[in-house]
């Protein structure tokens, strides 16, 4: 409460008390009315003396101070009332007080309100009725300042049944409460900085040397927040009835309640429900009770416990008549039925004569409603701090195991000029690759890499490696210089290089692992292939770029046990017979892991073919995104071991099999132009793909999507080949003969000549 409205309501609490220590006696002369037969009823003075036996008196005295709280689950709140009278009922019967009252909760709410009443006799029905109005101002939990008229209605019964009613009506706007919210938080995190140097190497390895920082980055967060509430005194109203329950007049007693309320909302549900209490009143001016709401928004709670506590102050006797003081004459008649120095008439009804002054109930202070808190705005701030708690320095092994081949100068990252006597370290390279696997073999047990130099004059040979001239070796990978060698910090070693180039080719038997990446080989020194891989159990061919071949681009031949291959990211050119072939023999089985993005151009007979002989297998993973173009001849399979005329060819014979999965995305045909001869019997067509099962037991299944055949539609008819694919999505151009097909089985299951 603000410190205006305290004092106020500490000097009226103040002054109610003096002037009833002021008034004739504590608690001694009371009114009632007179009896029932007069015309008028007046209010007759009843007086004691403190040596009398037996008194008459009012059950209730008019006016005092009223003490009491309510305690629930939700709250806790102490409140004093206070009534005076302001007039003398003994000539018209008419009461008129005023009242104060004082609240405070745990809640945070504090409330001082002050009214005016006026009741009067109403003999015919034996009852007492009046009106109230009250204003009350509230300082709230948000320190806002809510204000409330009450206008209330009360009417009491002679059998002690009571009808109250209360109207409350805001008189203060909604009110917005802003305030500010400051929270701050901590947190820490590790991370490490990895400073590296360009790679570079020595003896057999490819290194790079690091630092690594240990840090702590410790972050605080602020944030500043603008929050906004808006506040209100609900409008509404209630009615209950009292009655006694258990009890006489004036005796000890237990009163019951029923009754109802409604309030408005704006920012919540209104308030809508029944109230009950039952009360004991064990002494005059004493009570306890329970009460029951509805809704818990008006307590806090739907059940609270009540007490009251009254103190008679006889604010009354500052105005009767100066004849009713101690020196007046009695004006009482003298045939009261009880005895004593005066004789008092009986009431007829004290219960009556003391609700004249009767405290009312009602909510002395206004029920209040409250929106959502809101946020208008809010700063954040980031302070980050960093910490190097550890350092760690060392050198990271890129490529170990490692031949260095280098036919030109010291290239300046480790690698120095080669010679034939070099022993394949970084500092005494050797000049050719084949003296690099001898190296190999010599000083590392035939297990590693060989890194050739490139960038300089071509490397004239045909490597040997698993059987001949490299015999020993069992693991190997050829890495060209130009494939990079990946360290930390995006760095790498190698990549900025010309491809390493061949004019030979490379030929890896037998080995458990091989690898060839990223050369430059072209025909020459009677090679017929550029990269022959047989019966290796692992081999792995990428990113190499090979031309003029006499034979194939690319075969790995497989006639014993299980083998695997990856064939990716590598470019044919003009391949004397096929771009890439793979070929299995003698019930071995050849999984193709990896079979993708690879590019065959004018191939003399096929672009990417597999063949399987003799109950051979073989099994495809993924084809996909292979391009084949510039077609221009065909060789029958039957005539030699290769499936002619196709940019993709699959050949089973003597109950072989080829299972391939994924095929997806593979591209055959622009600008590859059809063959022909001069003949009528002569006239075919190459075809995108073509699949040729020769001999009972054998199979082909193809599945797939997304491929895609077109060819130029020069004139003249296709041969053999009828219109197909595999999938749907796969396409053909119109009028072409660009799928061939002597086995419906062998798509997928469906038929080979329908255009899905």
């Amino acid at each position: 409460m603000n410190p205006t409205l305290s004092s106020l309501t500490q000097k009226a609490a103040a002054s109610l008390v003096l002037l009833s220590l002021a008034s004739n006696s504590f608690g001694r002369d009371h009114f009632r009315f007179s009896s029932s037969g007069a015309k008028n009823p007046k209010m007759e003075l009843v007086s004691y003396e403190k040596n009398r036996d037996l008194i008459c008196y009012p059950c209730e005295a008019p006016g005092g101070i009223t003490f009491g709280g309510r305690f629930g689950d939700g709250v806790t709140e102490g409140q004093v009332d206070m009534l005076a009278p302001l007039n003398d009922p003994y000539n018209s019967g008419i009461a008129t007080f005023l009242m104060l009252n004082y609240l405070h909760s745990d809640y945070g709410q504090e409330s001082f309100g002050i009214g005016l009443g006026s009741r009067w006799m109403m003999d015919s029905i034996n009852s007492v009725a009046g009106f109230r109005i009250h204003g009350d101002f509230s300082d709230t939990q948000l320190n806002n300042s809510i204000s409330q008229l009450n206008f209330g209605f009360d009417l009491f019964h002679a059998k002690g049944i009571d009808l109250h009613a209360n109207y409350y009506l805001p008189t203060s706007r909604s009110q917005r409460q802003t305030y500010r919210m400051d929270e701050s938080s901590t947190s820490s995190e590790y991370y490490t900085n990895e400073y590296c140097e360009d790679p570079y190497a020595a003896e057999n390895q490819i290194r790079q040397s690091y630092t690594y920082e240990e840090v702590e980055r410790t972050t605080t967060t602020d944030i500043s927040r603008l929050l906004q509430q808006f506040e209100r005194g609900r409008e509404g109203g209630e009615i209950r009835l009292v009655f006694d329950l258990l009890g006489n007049e004036c005796g000890p007693k237990v009163r019951g309640m029923i009754g109802g309320y409604a309030y408005d909302g704006l920012y919540s549900d209104s308030l809508f429900g029944a109230m009950a209490g039952v009360y004991a009143l064990p002494l005059p001016g004493l009570q306890f009770g329970v009460e029951y709401y509805g809704d818990d928004d008006l307590y806090g709670s739907n059940w609270v416990a009540t007490v009251g506590a009254t103190i008679k102050t006889d604010f009354q006797n500052m105005f009767r008549p100066a004849q009713w003081g101690k020196g007046g004459s009695n004006p009482y008649a003298p045939d009261c039925k009880n005895s004593g120095k005066y004789a008092i008439p009986a009431p007829q009804s004290d219960y009556l004569a003391s609700r004249m002054y009767a405290t009312a109930p009602r909510m002395n202070r206004p029920v209040l409603e409250r929106s959502e808190v809101t946020e208008v705005s809010r700063v954040v701030t980031r302070d980050v701090s960093e910490t190097v708690v550890g350092t760690e320095s060392g050198t990271n092994v890129l490529l170990d195991n490692v031949i260095f081949v280098n036919n030109g100068a010291a290239v300046g990252n480790g690698i120095e000029a080669g010679a034939g006597g070099g022993n394949g370290t970084a500092e005494a390279p050797v000049d050719t690759i084949q003296g690099g696997t001898s190296a190999l073999i010599a000083n590392l047990g035939g297990v590693g890499n060989v890194y050739v130099q490139g960038g300089g004059a071509a490397y004239n040979e045909v490597v040997e490696a698993g059987f001949g001239a490299g015999a020993g070796v069992t693991s190997v990978s050829y890495y060209s210089s130009f494939k990079p060698i990946e360290g930390g910090k995006g760095m790498n070693f190698g990549g900025n290089t010309a491809r390493a180039q061949v004019v030979g080719g490379f030929e890896l038997s037998n080995l458990s692992y091989g690898q060839v990446s990223g050369f430059d080989i072209t025909g020459g020194n009677s090679n017929d292939h550029g990269i022959t891989a047989i019966n290796n159990d692992t081999i792995d061919i990428n990113c190499n770029i090979i031309t003029g071949v006499a034979d194939s681009g690319i075969l790995v031949f497989n006639d014993s046990g299980t083998r695997n291959a990856s064939v990716t990211e590598n470019t044919v050119n003009n391949a004397g017979n096929i771009g890439i072939a793979f070929v299995t023999e003698n019930a071995t089985q050849l999984t193709i892991t990896n079979l993708d993005d690879n590019t065959v151009v004018d191939p003399q007979t096929a672009g990417i073919v597999m063949e399987a002989y003799n109950t051979s297998n073989i099994q495809v993973d993924s084809m996909r995104r292979n391009s084949v173009d510039g077609i221009t001849a065909r060789v029958d399979p039957a005539d030699n071991a290769s499936s002619g005329g196709a940019a993709f060819g699959f050949y089973a014979a003597d109950t072989a099999s080829i299972v391939a999965e994924n095929v997806s995305e593979n591209r055959a045909g622009d600008n590859t132009p059809l063959a022909r001869g001069t003949g009528a019997g002569n006239v075919d067509a190459n075809h995108g793909f073509r699949i040729y099962e020769d001999g009972a037991g054998a199979s082909i299944v193809i599945s797939g999507e997304d491929n895609v055949i077109t060819w130029d539609g020069a004139a003249g008819a296709p041969g053999d080949s009828g219109n197909s694919v595999f999938a749907t999505g796969d396409t053909i151009s119109a009028g072409a003969g660009g799928f061939e097909v002597n086995n419906a089985a062998a798509i997928f299951g469906s038929d080979p000549y329908r255009l899905d």
